[in-house]
């Protein structure tokens, strides 16, 4: 006499069901990224960069992230800045010191030198506060005009960064994977998200447009910078490569005051394409580039399009991502593990 027996099915995890699918109808799997908007966050640009190092270093869940935003140059919202960290030219100002120019910021790479690359009687003039990044990079005069994004990319089987050599016995081969250099990181932000960033923005601009004689630029890859027309650049980027992953960041201008780029001399050390012009020759806002027919708002509607099209996106709030600093929290971290710190400037 037979007994029957009822077999169960085991349960297969609805990604790998997906991850098949798509492998079956030979489509790539979609990157996955948790979505930071930073745009009504209060975060001043210290604050973010000590987001930014956090999530890359010690993201306890070691996610991919795309952060955008924009931010005040220096007022935080949680940030107490202890009296010993600011410079002795902010504590103490020289008599002359004038205290009514905008507020902006300047931001140098970890390895910056400030001799060669600051008008630094100007800056101290002007109680202008300078900070040193984590990452690398040129240096860059920032305000609440500009537009903030970062990508951070991870190792891994489904993850985008290329970890080594040896293939992952675990990979996905349809994964496309970055190698974690500069500018093959760039290569594909540039191809893989900003340009289509880009695209969106021309076509908007164009659609909007009161006449159709004004011709709008095209945005590129040109050396290490991000380019519109070949010959004007539109934003400053820097890197920092770990263990982990990577994390790439670009502050783009949207408008800016000439007159702050005057804190910055003409670096030695310069693209080829720029060859001897000065800051405000060199550099062009996105606003003007677009011919006044943009707003600000365009932008990060055409990067959050493009994230939605090319990736698997995950919304993440401010205070779930603040979560990573721990018990100590924001200032806890500025204090004892940030490399982002300000520069106290020669008299």
């Amino acid at each position: 006499m037979f007994r029957s027996v009822t077999l169960r099915r085991q349960a297969i995890p609805r990604k790998r069901i997906l991850r098949q699918w798509r492998q079956s109808h030979s489509l790539a799997p979609k990157q996955q990224f948790s979505c930071l908007d930073l745009r009504q966050s209060g975060l001043s640009v210290i604050e973010r960069l000590c987001l930014e190092e956090c999530l890359l270093r010690h993201d306890s869940h070691n996610r991919q992230w795309i952060i955008w935003g924009t931010h005040h140059p220096t007022k935080s919202r949680f940030l107490q800045i202890p009296t010993q960290s600011l410079p002795s030219y902010i504590i103490t100002p020289p008599p002359q010191a004038e205290q009514n120019n905008p507020p902006c910021i300047v931001v140098m790479g970890i390895g910056g030198k400030p001799k060669l690359l600051l008008d630094i009687p100007r800056i101290q003039e002007h109680g202008i506060w300078v900070v040193k990044r984590f990452s690398g990079g040129g240096t860059v005069v920032v305000d609440h005009n500009c537009i903030y994004t970062t990508l951070i990319g991870r190792n891994g089987p489904d993850q985008l960064v290329e970890a080594s050599e040896a293939a992952d016995e675990n990979s996905n081969n349809n994964i496309q994977k970055v190698p974690p250099y500069p500018r093959e990181i760039m290569e594909w932000t540039a191809t893989n998200v900003f340009g289509p960033t880009f695209a969106k923005l021309k076509e908007m601009a164009a659609s909007t447009a009161i006449t159709t004689t004004a011709e709008i630029p095209d945005f590129e890859l040109k050396e290490n910078d991000y380019v519109m027309g070949g010959t004007q650049k539109v934003a400053g980027n820097a890197q920092s490569i770990v263990k982990t992953g990577f994390l790439h960041h670009t502050s783009f201008l949207w408008t800016f005051r000439q007159e702050n780029m005057k804190y910055l001399k003409l670096p030695a050390k310069r693209p080829e394409y720029r060859k001897d012009r000065s800051h405000a020759s060199f550099l062009i806002e996105l606003q003007e580039a677009y011919h006044n027919q943009l707003q600000m708002d365009a932008f990060f509607q055409s990067l959050e399009a493009v994230c939605q099209d090319s990736f698997d996106v995950e919304h993440v709030t401010l205070d779930e991502a603040m979560l990573e600093f721990g018990t100590d929290g924001i200032q806890g971290f500025f204090e004892s593990k940030s490399r982002t710190r300000f520069v106290d400037l020669p008299r």
